[in-house]
């Protein structure tokens, strides 16, 4: 009788919960309805939830780093474009170290390939929701989605957000910049590329340099909103003439910043990186992050 009593309880609850969904999804599109104007509140998301694996997908890495405690990947529409690695606290850094990498920033990915090559694999989740939600995929109105990844040595925990297409595209939607937004610059970086192409063109004289270079600098906080460049330093490349055509474009545009600005209602002193690539067509692509990192100084 008990067990008969159990069956009949889950039998009822596997019924109610995909009802449960989709009145909690049905509310929500009602929400996103509303005019172009109106300003949502948080609720973006069509589904939310969190789903784990035991499986050690990156068992070498985890190896060959022991100070590694996990790493955590952003995803959008199973591309990964944010990177977080944590490491417990040593000797040398009694706080431990994070490491980031903004993985659409070129200057980020370049980093990334560098220091880590091929030893991070990033498993993108496919979910069956069917089998979880008792809707398919397409039964779903269209979407985007957003994956959090956090990988230990043993197991991956997911957490998996669906996005309206509408919500995302809507002006008050902020795509995830981390805690902040970056400093940027008030100019146009591609027409300042343009006109160091042009540039180039007339003083190169065939010399050998580097085709990539990133500088980091720090974005200081003035009076009123405005942002200084200063201590500009070359991290990645050779000095070259094209080194100095970068440094002193740059310094010309010191007081054309905007400081780093915290989701929390202020105004930060930060530092950030400063991408520059001279293409085979004689181009030059100046970038700097979509994402503000979590240390800020």
């Amino acid at each position: 009788m008990k067990n008969r009593a159990r069956n009949k309880t889950s039998n009822m609850m596997h019924k109610i919960l995909p009802c449960i969904v989709f009145i909690v999804w049905s509310c929500t599109g009602c929400a996103l309805a509303q005019s172009e104007g109106d300003v949502y509140d948080d609720s973006f998301g069509i589904l939310n939830f969190d789903y784990s694996l035991n499986v050690k997908s990156n068992e070498v890495l985890f190896k060959e780093q022991p100070q590694l405690d996990y790493f955590s990947v952003l995803y959008q529409d199973t591309v990964p474009y944010a990177l977080f690695l944590y490491f417990n606290p040593s000797e040398k850094d009694s706080e431990g170290i994070l490491k980031f990498y903004d993985l659409n920033f070129e200057g980020d990915k370049y980093l990334f390939k560098q220091e880590y090559g091929n030893k991070i694999t990033f498993l993108a989740p496919k979910f069956n929701f069917r089998r979880i939600f008792g809707k398919a995929e397409g039964d779903i109105p269209p979407h985007v989605d957003e994956v959090w990844a956090r990988v230990y040595r043993d197991s991956i925990v997911y957490i998996q957000r669906k996005l309206s297409t509408r919500s995302y595209q809507h002006k008050d939607y902020i795509k995830d910049t981390g805690p902040g937004v970056p400093p940027k610059y008030r100019g146009d970086l591609k027409k300042l590329g343009d006109d160091l192409s042009r540039e180039f063109a007339r003083s190169n004289n065939g010399e050998r340099i580097d085709s990539i270079l990133l500088y980091e600098a720090t974005i200081d906080k003035l009076e009123h909103g405005d942002g200084l460049l200063i201590d500009l330093k070359l991290i990645v490349g050779n000095h070259s003439p094209f080194s100095i055509l970068i440094e002193n474009a740059l310094q010309k545009t010191k007081k054309d910043w905007t400081p780093a600005f915290l989701h929390t209602g202020r105004l930060t002193k930060s530092k950030t990186k400063i991408y520059a690539r001279l293409d085979r067509d004689g181009t030059i692509l100046l970038q700097t992050p979509r994402m503000l990192s979590s240390r800020y100084k």
